[in-house]
């Protein structure tokens, strides 16, 4: 790879993300990591971000495209404003929020962001349960949604938190607490109550890695690629 055309590179990794897509019809979620990328430039460029997002969501956003962009919550006054706060997914999560056509979940904790057909379903989602019925990963599995990973291992995704959730009644390790604050999106004021399905902070020795749900998953349907170090992954929720 030539280091001076990190330009060629992002082509590259777009390239084979459209390869590997299981599926040309389905909304797709991406999770990223922009380090590996980073790493293989030798240097962080915002433009690169800005660059390849484009990339995506020119050819994506025809079939919805979703992002996570958790944050910590609430502010000492009790408030979490979705206009103000940055995404804690990393730099091209970031970098999609600040696109002005993108919508933003309502979640004091776990937002998404949205752009696509969909865009006032996912406007009016509003959960019981962060992780239940009418939730964003609720939303995915009845979609079955296409999953893209990069610069990440296949697993490393909140998906598997829809699988607990859907196994609640067996996990001995996770509980359900109320949160409630106001919640500002689109210069407008929300009155929320989320109940988040947590740890319970007295289990100890608590093993937390999902990779080994990689090793039961059926391999014929998940489809990965390595570009000069950069891993990049697809499949469908299902």
């Amino acid at each position: 790879m030539n280091l001076s055309d990190p330009l060629g590179l992002i082509i590259r990794l777009f390239n084979a993300i459209k390869l590997i897509d299981i599926d040309n019809s389905s909304p797709v979620v991406i999770y990223s990591s922009f380090l590996p990328i980073f790493k293989a430039l030798k240097a962080a460029d915002s433009k690169i971000v800005d660059q390849f997002l484009e990339l995506l969501i020119n050819h994506y956003s025809n079939r919805g495209i979703l992002m996570p962009s958790f944050t910590k919550g609430y502010n000492k006054e009790n408030i979490c404003d979705l206009d103000r706060e940055k995404s804690n997914n990393g730099v091209l999560s970031d970098s999609f929020r600040k696109n002005n056509k993108v919508i933003r979940t309502l979640s004091a904790y776990f937002s998404y962001l949205y752009l696509g057909p969909c865009e006032k379903e996912m406007f009016d989602l509003s959960p019981e349960y962060a992780w239940g019925m009418n939730s964003v990963l609720d939303w995915i599995q009845e979609n079955d949604a296409t999953i893209i990973m990069i610069g990440l291992h296949p697993t490393q995704n909140s998906f598997p938190h829809r699988i607990e959730w859907l196994l609640k009644d067996s996990i001995p390790y996770r509980e359900n607490i109320i949160k409630k604050g106001i919640v500002i999106r689109k210069q407008k004021r929300y009155s929320l109550s989320e109940k988040l399905f947590v740890r319970k902070k007295n289990i100890l020795n608590l093993e937390n890695d999902f990779t080994k749900i990689f090793n039961v998953l059926d391999r014929d349907k998940v489809r990965c690629k390595n570009i000069d170090g950069i891993l990049l992954s697809s499949y469908k929720s299902s």
